[in-house]
């Protein structure tokens, strides 16, 4: 129940991440502990201070895990209460409440309950809502389409769009939103796989993809003060 070994505990998970490029291989030894440490304290994640800000740097790391290892978030981060209501509230708020239903995304995606065309459309539509109601706060201070969006030229052309953003919460919910789009957009039941109808669909899911690609790029590039956006 100590909530300064949880936090030691997510701080080596990250150091695990960060040396990846150089060992080779990610064990997820401390990954496996921050679970156990989670579950120990669930109840009182909520309840502030170093322990709840320990709870969300360990969220982002299990969807960071979950989506490169293609598998589903781990029980013991959906126990928490966390509400994903559209009412009013700041900056970090309105982030949480993404970073939560990214996860749920994850689930839907890669985990084993079955997945209906009713559950799907509920995961779009709270991405379409989410987006549709935050604070202006999440509006770019500046954007810039890219010149060269295809990536088949030279020069000073940019493939990625300049977009900046107000804060880190900002840049954080933003780019867990276009990820989830990414997601649903790859497996969307919906898609037809086969038949002369399956090749036009899958262009349009693969254009799709690309868009959210480019800008989850552009906005690590673009706010570089938040070194967590380039993971």
């Amino acid at each position: 129940m100590d909530e300064n070994l949880l936090a030691a505990m997510v701080i080596l998970r990250y150091l695990e991440e960060v040396e990846v490029p150089l060992s080779g291989a990610d064990t997820q030894s401390h990954l496996l502990g921050t679970h156990i440490f989670l579950q120990a304290q669930e109840s009182h994640t909520m309840t502030g201070g170093l322990r709840q800000a320990a709870y969300w740097v360990a969220l982002r790391q299990e969807i960071y895990i979950a989506f490169v290892s293609q598998r589903s978030i781990v029980p013991t981060l959906e126990h928490c209460a966390i509400e994903r209501s559209l009412e009013p509230g700041d900056d970090c708020t309105w982030a949480n409440r993404i970073i939560v239903h990214c996860a749920h995304v994850i689930k839907y995606c890669f985990g084993d309950a079955s997945k209906t065309t009713s559950l799907y459309d509920g995961l779009v539509e709270y991405c379409e809502r989410w987006m549709t109601f935050k604070p202006p706060s999440f509006d770019p201070m500046f954007l810039r389409e890219p010149t060269n969006a295809d990536g088949d030229g030279g020069g000073k052309d940019k493939i990625f769009p300049e977009i900046w953003l107000l804060n880190d919460a900002v840049v954080t919910a933003l780019q867990h939103y276009h990820l989830a789009r990414i997601l649903l957009s790859a497996h969307n039941p919906k898609v037809p796989r086969l038949g002369p109808s399956s090749r036009p669909a899958l262009k349009i899911v693969d254009e799709d993809i690309k868009f959210h690609i480019r800008t989850i790029c552009g906005m690590a590039l673009s706010n570089a003060r938040t070194p967590p956006c380039f993971v």
